[in-house]
């Protein structure tokens, strides 16, 4: 079945929900995979090393991303599947 939009264009499903889902899929895994590796590091079992980077406290940057960043991407994701 076809999807009608603005101008009479008609554009089938696949072309909305392949893109769709794939980028669900990205946004969910960047947020589980990277809440994982935020309490590897946070609990000492990884070391994360940034060489280019200035970071004068990683244990906050890592805080920062555990309870902010990540799970927007997670939420992102549950949202958009």
């Amino acid at each position: 079945m076809d999807a009608v939009y603005g101008g009479g264009i008609k554009i089938h499903r696949l072309f909305v929900l392949v893109p769709t889902l794939l980028c669900t899929a990205f946004l969910i895994a960047h947020g589980v995979t990277g809440i994982f590796t935020k309490i590897l590091y946070l609990t000492g079992f990884i070391e994360l090393n940034f060489p280019h980077l200035i970071v004068f406290d990683m244990q906050k940057l890592a805080l920062w991303d555990l309870l902010f960043y990540e799970p927007w991407f997670l939420i992102m994701g549950i949202f958009a599947a």
